[in-house]
């Protein structure tokens, strides 16, 4: 950004508070900047890096994710496996960060929200490999529940 002397850019400013708020833990904040931060005008590789850091599960989404929350909750045994991915748009190296923050996003749900345990939670971010025919299951993470005897 520095070399592209785009440092005035509402877009940098914008996404650059957003992951402040998301340190922070207002994830609600972080949420609504990112999305204000992705309208702006930027450079394309400033609009990547948006992209990577919309680490946020939408409304739509929760409710997969509360799913998989009551189940291990009610099954204490069982381990996750949670899968991001990230569509061929952009670049490799951002698609694959992409990917990793959206599951590291469903498994900081899981852990804060139903309060599951680290150790029973993979996180794995694909990015485009392993791509699926749908584009729209690849911005998604796939889970898949182990339930050991």
């Amino acid at each position: 950004v520095l070399s592209e002397a785009k440092t005035t850019t509402p877009a940098l400013w914008k996404s650059a508070k957003a992951w402040i708020e998301f340190l922070l833990g207002n994830r609600k904040q972080a949420a609504t900047d990112i999305v204000a931060a992705a309208q702006l005008a930027g450079t394309e590789r400033m609009m990547d890096c948006t992209r990577v850091l919309m680490l946020y599960i939408t409304a739509a989404q929760a409710p997969n994710v509360e799913m998989v929350g009551v189940y291990l909750k009610n099954h204490p045994e069982s381990k996750v496996v949670i899968r991001g991915y990230a569509s061929k748009d952009g670049p490799e190296d951002l698609n694959l960060r992409l990917a990793k923050n959206r599951a590291a996003a469903v498994k900081n749900m899981l852990m804060s929200k139903y309060k599951i345990a680290e150790g029973r939670i993979d996180a794995q971010g694909n990015g485009i490999s392993e791509m699926f025919s749908e584009p729209e299951w690849n911005r998604v993470s796939i889970c898949t529940i182990n339930v050991t005897d």
